[in-house]
């Protein structure tokens, strides 16, 4: 029969029309019968998905063959639709992440001039960059150093501005260590307050303060030694002073423009505590004193009578930590004409200790024979 349909050429008809298992038996002996035939009938490779597609063994070859044609044709346009969605994802996603970088670099720019806690509590949500205010127990903070204008006079602007922005970054490292919020430069001076926009308690926020203070008075003395190494004569020192009291803080100024910032007469005093200070001195307040004692020592140093307010102001002087003025203090500093002596035992890595004290005795036995040669 399948010869006869052949030279017929009516058996592509015939198959179409045969149900689907009679139609797989006759395509499997033509199939195995093509060389003898030397006709090719069908695509024998997609007889199986025809198969596996059928739900009706009775359902004619033909029937089902345009089914799954027209089904692999729906499924190849569905799949041309996944991917091009896929490609318009793909795109998308690539656009948005270099938003979202741009948006990074641009934000991490913006936060160069404002505090870092405050563009933290912007950015998440917790302030808004709107007018408002509220009044606050603040630790407030004022430095500059003593004779920076003269100087500025005989140094080169390059060399002068390269020394300051040095300082001024040291610094502000430091004041973002012990959690300031840094208001403002004016010029080499600094002010920097603590207790907003995030607080530990007015206790441990004055005890920040004043340990900030004995670091950069202590840096203060490095950085001396590296300008001396570069042929700065001058001995340049630091003053600060220190209040504590209520506050307004928050965002002053207009809609357009506005400034995080602080106001009130707590503030004015911090700022008159430090005109009153000495060179390498730290002055607070009694408020601030009676907060810190405990951990602080502090010498009494009178009072003054400073502007805008009426009664004369107790100072306290800033000496040290308790821990090292005792009888095994972790710090230890002495300078004198050919010799300077900086030292933070506390700091000192375990594995240059030996190389530290071997220098030090060093030092000592030089010194011991020079003695030794005077006296005789």
């Amino acid at each position: 029969g399948v010869t006869a349909l052949i030279d017929r050429g009516g058996l592509e008809k015939a198959i179409w029309m045969m149900p689907i298992d009679t139609a797989a038996a006759v395509l499997k002996v033509l199939y195995e019968q093509r060389e003898a035939t030397k006709q090719v009938i069908y695509e024998i490779t997609g007889i199986s998905d025809i198969m596996r597609s059928a739900t009706d063994p009775n359902e004619t070859f033909g029937a089902q063959k345009i089914k799954t044609q027209w089904g692999t044709q729906r499924l190849q346009r569905l799949q041309q639709e996944v991917q091009r969605y896929v490609r318009d994802l793909i795109r998308l996603k690539q656009k948005f992440q270099g938003q979202v970088e741009r948006f990074q670099a641009l934000s991490h720019q913006v936060s160069k001039y404002v505090a870092p806690q405050v563009w933290e509590s912007i950015f998440s949500g917790r302030r808004q960059a709107k007018l408002e205010t509220q009044r606050k127990k603040l630790v407030v903070f004022f430095s500059d150093i003593v004779g920076f204008s003269s100087l500025s006079e005989q140094m080169e602007a390059e060399a002068f501005t390269d020394l300051l922005n040095q300082y001024l970054t040291d610094m502000s490292r430091i004041a973002l260590k012990y959690g300031g919020t840094i208001d403002k430069f004016i010029g080499d001076g600094i002010m920097i307050f603590f207790g907003d926009p995030k607080s530990k308690g007015t206790k441990r926020d004055a005890l920040a303060c004043v340990s900030m203070a004995i670091e950069m008075r202590r840096h203060m003395l490095k950085l001396r030694k590296q300008w001396a190494e570069h042929g700065m004569t001058a001995p340049l020192q630091i003053r600060m002073g220190i209040n504590t009291g209520y506050c307004t803080v928050g965002n002053f100024g207009t809609e357009s423009r506005m400034d995080y910032t602080i106001i009130g007469k707590e503030v004015n005093l911090a700022s008159r505590l430090e005109s009153e200070a000495e060179a390498g001195e730290i002055l607070i307040s009694h408020e601030t004193y009676a907060l810190i004692k405990d951990k602080i020592i502090c010498r009494q140093r009178g009072s003054a009578q400073v502007k805008g307010f009426r009664d004369p102001v107790p100072l306290y002087q800033v000496v040290d930590y308790r821990r090292d003025l005792g009888s095994n203090p972790s710090f230890v500093n002495h300078e004198t004409e050919g010799f300077s002596l900086y030292l933070e035992s506390d700091k000192v890595r375990a594995e240059d200790k030996e190389r530290v004290a071997e220098a030090l005795e060093k030092a000592a036995s030089k010194l011991r024979g020079k003695v030794s040669e005077v006296s005789r």
